[in-house]
């Protein structure tokens, strides 16, 4: 049940975020081939960016996944 939850996140990050975005989102929070955590700095200096600018990434990055995923559901309940 885990992998198929896995598969399906996999193919959202793949459709709504950049390689970049998913990259970092991946490795943040722990998913895919990135099993373990990371911190901000280290996928700053694993990217060459700022911890601050991997922040921003990732913050955007769950915005955009969560008004996609919303505006699905939505669109579902209809």
């Amino acid at each position: 049940m885990e992998s198929i939850r896995e598969e399906e996140i996999e193919k959202i990050l793949e459709v709504y975020l950049t390689p970049k975005e998913a990259m970092m989102f991946k490795m943040y929070h722990s998913l895919g081939e990135y099993t373990q955590k990371y911190t901000l700095n280290d996928i700053g200096k694993a990217t060459g960016h700022t911890r601050e600018r991997v922040r921003q990434i990732i913050n955007g990055s769950k915005k955009i996944l969560a008004r996609h995923l919303l505006s699905e559901y939505s669109e579902h309940q209809k």
